[in-house]
């Protein structure tokens, strides 16, 4: 089988444990980047409108408009309510 090389947006570190390219900034030097990156931000955008109408417990974090960024409205639902499961805490969350 042929060698599995994947081109990986930035300077993270490489969680697909795959033989990788790292490329800075690369959505703006290779058209496969940017349209993975497209497809990505249109897939999570659609993934938290849906999660936010699924259940009630996520109507406070406003996630159909926001998209999980942090607004002010997202910011003090998580200081009033707390983070979700869904929540990423690794990340400064308020």
């Amino acid at each position: 089988p042929a060698p599995v090389l994947a081109l990986v947006d930035g300077n993270d570190k490489n969680e697909l444990d795959i033989p990788a390219i790292k490329v800075v900034k690369g959505d703006s030097l290779c058209a496969s980047i940017a349209a993975a990156s497209v497809l990505a931000k249109v897939t999570r955008d659609r993934l938290m409108v849906s999660i936010a109408h699924s259940d009630p417990q996520y109507a406070p974090y406003e996630w159909e408009h926001n998209k999980g960024y942090g607004s002010k409205a997202h910011r003090a639902a998580i200081a009033q309510y707390g983070p979700t499961a869904l929540h990423r805490i690794s990340w400064k969350l308020t």
